[in-house]
């Protein structure tokens, strides 16, 4: 984890580090990771130290991101095990919180998804959007409730919040973009635009 120079290296696959801003984890900005894509970690940067580790056996992780409060870090990950729930291959997305060794909010996704293809927090941290490579767009919330927002015809490959975060773009590979509400339960009202091109 450290080299010789005195600088370290989170050994982990894309998008799955992410800062960690000021909060219930850190006094200071750290830098949250996954090393051998196993043990969940939060690193102290300022004092070179691991101020918080989770093991998380048998799981390839596909994403991490922290919340902009500071207050939580969610994880995506494939089960690459059987386990006593019959788990292998099913997409999990877990919420950690700092004073707990074990998540907080688990759900528990149908392999159709597919894989992730993005994912962001609401700017309050309460709650979390996640595009699917199946083209579903769902927003997960800290109490538990889940709800899908939109569906794409291809895989989501990015999602952007209004500053506010009353509004939801999300867009798929084909770049058709649709923009919600983003507390819309039924997608209703959506506006799509194609390659730049509104359409009304």
């Amino acid at each position: 984890m450290w080299t010789s120079a005195g600088d370290w290296t989170l050994e982990t696959p894309d998008r799955c580090a992410d800062e960690v801003p000021i909060g219930p984890w850190l006094p200071r900005p750290g830098v949250v990771g996954f090393v051998g894509s196993k043990s969940l970690v939060v690193f102290d940067v300022a004092k070179r130290a691991v101020a918080y580790e989770v093991d998380r056996q048998e799981r390839e992780v596909w994403g991490l991101f922290s919340s902009p409060t500071g207050d939580s870090i969610a994880v995506v990950f494939l089960s690459t095990a059987e386990s006593t729930t019959g788990d292998a291959g099913s997409l999990t997305v877990e919420l950690w919180t700092p004073d707990g060794d074990a998540p907080a909010r688990t759900w528990r996704k149908s392999p159709d998804r597919i894989g992730l293809g993005t994912a962001t927090y609401s700017p309050d941290g309460k709650s979390l959007y996640v595009g699917w490579r199946d083209g579903t767009v769902e927003v997960l919330d800290s109490d538990g409730r889940e709800r899908t927002l939109a569906n794409h015809t291809g895989p989501v490959e990015r999602l952007r919040l209004t500053a506010d975060g009353s509004l939801l773009a999300s867009t798929d590979d084909d770049e058709v973009t649709l923009v919600l509400p983003a507390t819309d339960a039924n997608g209703g009202g959506a506006r799509s635009a194609q390659r730049g091109a509104s359409s009304h």
